[in-house]
């Protein structure tokens, strides 16, 4: 995951099934998005569907409003959007950015080390939030 892409036709699918699978809210989730450093790439740029309302917004019309708002308006191009938008209610996100670099050098073990430790922190940010 990458601020870059935010809002880009895949967030817009991705976000649209997580608000599913919560029940739009009504079940408690937790999101780590394994947010890695911006790059030259423009992978990111698909948002032209955000041009499209007729063909898109249908399929989930508060989602595509809060995207092309954020997108097109605000012009925030930002993970922590969705939770400022409220695209995924009832949501508890752990937008820390993940800092290892993959390099061919790097052992799996070390890489799977990282990892481990990243996915400990944030759900240790997850059940603290619950308890809070």
């Amino acid at each position: 995951m990458k601020n870059q892409y935010f809002g880009d036709v895949n967030d817009y699918q991705k976000y649209g099934l997580l608000r599913i699978l919560s029940g739009y809210g009504t079940l408690k989730t937790g999101v780590c998005w394994m947010l890695t450093a911006n790059d030259e790439r423009s992978d990111g740029e698909f948002v032209n569907y955000l041009d499209s309302p007729l063909k898109w917004r249908g399929f989930d019309p508060e989602l595509y409003d809060s995207l092309s708002r954020a997108v097109k308006i605000d012009k925030k191009r930002q993970v922590d959007q969705a939770e400022i938008q409220g695209i995924l209610p009832n949501t508890i996100f752990f937008e820390k950015l993940c800092t290892f670099i993959i390099c061919s050098g790097i052992s799996l073990h070390f890489f799977l080390q990282v990892l481990h430790k990243y996915f400990i922190t944030s759900f240790r940010q997850f059940i603290y939030t619950i308890n809070c």
